[in-house]
């Protein structure tokens, strides 16, 4: 019979001290999983320049422009519901920032 992985990745994360570090990895990976669910037509580059930190039940959201932001904080409730639905009890709260451009994306002078 076949045991999947994450039935034992906590308990041998916990024994290895980084089970902090796993659960937040999980959860800003099911955010992205969330996200391209919610978003199906964005490509994966458009989707990529999201990103996040997770620590104490707070996840944040790092967007490169204020569309972005109001598109998720439209739907925070809804993400943050279906996460705890995989992830149970893990959020409860997601900030959004707006992330500034990247040298590379910024204007000539």
């Amino acid at each position: 019979m076949f045991t999947p992985l994450q039935k034992y990745l906590p308990k041998a994360a916990a024994k290895h001290g980084i089970a902090r570090e796993l659960t937040a990895a999980t959860v800003c990976y099911q955010f992205k999983k969330t996200l391209s669910e919610i978003f199906p037509t964005h490509t994966p580059q458009t989707l990529h320049e999201i990103t996040t930190s997770y620590e104490s039940k707070s996840l944040t959201v790092y967007v490169p422009t204020s569309g972005w932001a109001q598109e998720i904080n439209i739907r925070k409730e809804k993400i943050q519901t279906k996460i705890n639905t995989t992830i149970p009890d893990s959020i409860t709260k997601i900030t959004i920032k707006l992330r500034p451009p990247s040298p590379s994306h910024t204007p000539e002078s």
